[in-house]
């Protein structure tokens, strides 16, 4: 994928048990705080006299900040992206023509919070809008989900 897209994923050591990942103010850890597990597969290190630090588990992460870049290379995606200003205008067009009041709620668009971050210029013409969908995420592999529906 790094090959087509110029993409690549950052790779990171993460707790055994997945209780944490060694980044921010766990980067120099090498253990675990929470149960404390090595980050490093200790028998490996034995074997290779402490030279070669072997991690126990990792995982990858795709920034999406080179990801939207690159769709905004493509003219054709450049213009899908401004979509939502499009949908904008419409709204604000329809809302003044009736007192406020849409004809239908049926996407992200018309929800108030996005409405009210345009209107008080929180987005502007020119941005690009990223929306996160999340229901029921699973975010540690031994503990049941602990995010239900996030609105907003």
């Amino acid at each position: 994928m790094a090959e087509l897209s110029g993409v690549e994923s950052l790779v990171h050591d993460m707790c055994v048990n997945t209780c944490i990942a060694y980044t921010g103010p766990f980067a120099t850890l090498d253990k675990c705080p929470i149960c404390l597990q090595p980050q490093y597969n200790e028998a490996m290190l034995m074997q290779s006299k402490g030279k070669k630090k072997v991690f126990c588990q990792q995982f990858h992460t795709m920034p999406i900040g080179p990801q939207i870049q690159a769709i905004w290379q493509d003219s054709d995606n450049a213009t899908n992206m401004r979509y939502w200003e499009i949908q904008t205008q419409e709204l604000n067009k329809e809302l003044s023509l009736n007192d406020g009041v849409l004809s239908s709620y049926d996407n992200f668009f018309t929800g108030s919070n996005y409405l009210n971050a345009v209107a008080d210029g929180w987005i502007q013409a020119g941005d690009t809008v990223l929306i996160f969908s999340m229901d029921d995420v699973q975010l540690y592999e031994k503990r049941p989900p602990t995010v239900g529906f996030i609105s907003g």
